[in-house]
């Protein structure tokens, strides 16, 4: 599906691991939206439009004037993530894991993953005004967005979770957690400029 994502980048003049943090996405997904292969769905659509600042139908207008919306625009500050996206692919996938087996987990589709990622960072960072700090409340909403989460992607991937289901995704949230807040704590390193 054709879109304007990587004009819309390119246009703000971001890197692609500003713009994977800006989205809510991590950088080795971000080529698979730009390029149309993935076609976009609503949550992607709102992503792009909210972090900058532009109309949704902006986003995928194959006759938009990206010149005028980029002047029309101020360019987005890029701050530190709040919920590393790629803590939170791992995340996901670690929970999908311990509930349902590996060899399930592994057969999880990449497009999958991506949406929950997009979906759960969405979720967290609705919960109002944001800071850098990962605090007790964004905690709990990021507790019950990885249960929402976790939820949803093994129902739409398993026919039949196993019976203690539940059990074990209590058991293994914190340590999900734990594995988001200590990625969302690193500092990404700064790289110089055409290295990316």
């Amino acid at each position: 599906m054709a879109n304007n994502i990587k004009r819309l980048r390119l246009g703000f003049l971001f890197s692609p691991r500003e713009f994977s943090r800006l989205i809510g996405t991590y950088p080795e997904y971000l080529p698979r939206l730009e390029s149309g292969e993935r076609a976009l769905s609503d949550p992607w659509i709102d992503a792009v439009s909210s972090a900058l600042g532009i109309a949704p139908e902006d986003v995928l207008d194959p006759d938009a004037n990206i010149e005028k919306i980029v002047a029309a625009v101020q360019r987005p500050d890029i701050k530190r993530a709040m919920v590393c996206p790629i803590g939170a692919r791992y995340a996901i996938l670690a929970l999908a894991a311990k509930t349902c087996g590996l060899r399930p987990a592994q057969h999880i589709a990449e497009d999958d993953v991506a949406d929950a990622v997009c979906s759960l960072i969405a979720y967290v960072n609705g919960g109002g005004p944001s800071s850098d700090e990962i605090d007790e409340e964004t905690i709990n909403r990021l507790s019950k967005g990885l249960q929402i989460t976790a939820l949803t992607i093994l129902q739409s991937c398993f026919d039949d979770p196993p019976p203690n289901f539940q059990e074990r995704l209590q058991a293994a949230l914190p340590g999900a957690l734990s594995l988001i807040e200590a990625f969302s704590r690193i500092e990404e390193p700064v790289l110089p400029l055409g290295t990316e």
